[in-house]
């Protein structure tokens, strides 16, 4: 778990919003225009217990308990809260922006890298070996094409 800026956090929303942009990826492209991520988790965060805590201990025994407990109720509010966002969308243009947001952002890409690169648990600090890694497989798979070309043509 990062630092949170807040000497409490709610464990519920990070599982939220996972489960968020998981649902989101398996909409049509068509779908996912209309979707604002944020309206999604917090419709289902309304509708959902608080577990907050203030240890990394506390912190994953929520999240434990909540994957183990809850995850069902987890699905079932990020699915309506997708379909209400979707019928309704927001038009206000005064949303709110936290630090948080962009925390939320740069989570998203970081999922996106992992499926990209292959790499299910990739974190922030895995990310930087992971990628160099990724390039200089590339890199090799690259010299080797190149090398049986020139062999072919010798």
């Amino acid at each position: 778990m990062s630092r949170p800026s807040k000497p409490y956090c709610n464990a519920m929303e990070p599982l939220v919003e996972q489960e968020v942009q998981r649902q989101i990826s398996q909409l049509p492209a068509n779908a996912i225009a209309h979707v604002n991520p944020a309206d999604v988790v917090a419709y289902a965060l309304n509708f959902l217990p608080s577990l907050y805590a203030t240890t990394e201990e506390g912190w994953n025994w929520q999240q434990t308990r909540a994957k183990r407990e809850l995850q069902g109720q987890i699905s079932e509010a990020v699915c309506q809260g997708l379909m209400v966002v979707h019928q309704s969308p927001q038009r206000a243009e005064s949303r709110l922006y936290s630090a948080e947001d962009s925390l939320f952002d740069a989570q998203r890409s970081l999922q996106e890298l992992a499926l990209y690169l292959g790499a299910p648990n990739l974190n922030w600090s895995s990310l930087v070996p992971t990628v160099k890694r990724a390039i200089f497989q590339v890199n090799q798979q690259a010299l080797q094409q190149s090398l049986q070309q020139s062999s072919r043509s010798v």
